[in-house]
Parts: structure tokens; sequence; C-alpha cells
């Protein structure tokens, strides 16, 4: 059986660890599978803060795949570690397409 919480389980009117707003309604709360600290995570992208995100993937060291929720700077940390592990170095970002790569005049 999983131990992690879900938004608005266990953390009600919790302080957000990245932004340090408090937040009274517990379904806006999440705790981070990173660092087990509360943050704001809107589940619905309505009006309210969002100090996290959700990452979908698995974990071979706690036998599940799923959704795994993050405060941003753990997301943060996730995203480099992924970008890392490829075989080949992440995609550089391409020129807008009215300019021409190296940043010249058209």
């Amino acid at each position: 059986m999983s131990t992690k919480t879900a938004p608005g389980e266990g953390a009600a009117a919790a302080a957000c660890a990245v932004c340090g707003a408090a937040e009274p309604d517990p379904r806006r709360i999440a705790l981070c599978y990173g660092c087990r600290r509360p943050f704001h995570l809107n589940p619905d992208s309505g009006p309210g803060r969002d100090c996290g995100d959700v990452w979908a993937g698995s974990s071979a060291e706690e036998g599940f795949t799923g959704l795994e929720l993050h405060c941003a700077p753990c997301f943060e940390q996730r995203r480099r570690e992924a970008a890392s592990a490829l075989p080949f170095p992440p995609p550089a970002a391409a020129a807008p397409p009215d300019r021409p790569a190296g940043g010249g005049a058209p």
C-alpha cells in the first residue's frame, strides 16, 4: 500500500514551503514526494497559486507507476536528473522563424 499523500490529504491549513503563504483550503496544498514539505498545487488550473507540478512517471525504488507531486525546487531537480540521463544532449532552442540562427538581421 502506498504512503503517498494526494492533494489536500494530511496538509490542512499549511504554509507553502515554496512561497511561504498560508493556504486555508486543504485541497490546494499537497505534500511533495521529494522533500515531503507542503506546497501549493492547483489541481484544476483555476485561480490560485501553483508552486509545483505533477510528474508522470515511475519509481522502481518505491514500486509504483503514476503521478508524482513535486514542489517547484524538487521538480526542477528531477527535470535536471532526467535530462542528464538522456543518451544525447537535449535539443537547443530553435531560432524564431522570422530570424536566422545566429541572431543576425533577416
